[in-house]
């Protein structure tokens, strides 16, 4: 006979960052509001090698991927392996964060078929673009209407 408890299931947001959320506040302050609020947090982000002083809500699981060493574009394809690819299948929703995360976040919710919400505070001028993020950026223009 299964046990009733009065824990309400905590729904899981999967977060995507391509760097150190330690460094941003609004990375920060998302967490632990999404935490409060009776979510468990997951996000993915990039080691950097720095250190990490950032104190999280025992709900939020930060995963520091290490792909250091290896050219811009490299990097970037194996953040984007790496962490689509252990997207959970239960999970709410997928939340991707700047034009980087928002392509990880975008793959994640089309390849588990799950619902995506995008957050931005990059402005993207287009002057000091570098070919590859015009690529990233392009993408996010494309697509960035499809979050939920």
């Amino acid at each position: 006979m299964a046990t009733e408890t009065n824990e309400r299931q905590r729904l899981t947001v999967q977060g995507f960052f391509y760097n150190d959320p330690d460094l941003y506040p609004p990375i920060v302050n998302a967490i632990r509001l999404l935490c409060r609020a009776g979510f468990s947090v997951e996000l993915f982000c990039r080691e950097t090698g720095g250190p990490h002083g950032v104190s999280y809500p025992p709900e939020a699981r930060i995963v520091r991927l290490d792909h250091r060493g290896k050219g811009s574009w490299s990097q970037f394809f194996a953040f984007l392996r790496e962490a689509t690819g252990r997207a959970r299948s239960d999970a709410g929703l997928f939340w991707g964060h700047d034009m980087h995360g928002f392509v990880a976040a975008r793959i994640a919710a089309w390849r588990r078929g799950r619902p995506f919400v995008y957050h931005c505070h990059d402005y993207a001028d287009p002057g000091w673009m570098t070919a590859g993020i015009q690529v990233v950026h392009a993408f996010e223009r494309r697509f960035a209407r499809t979050a939920d």
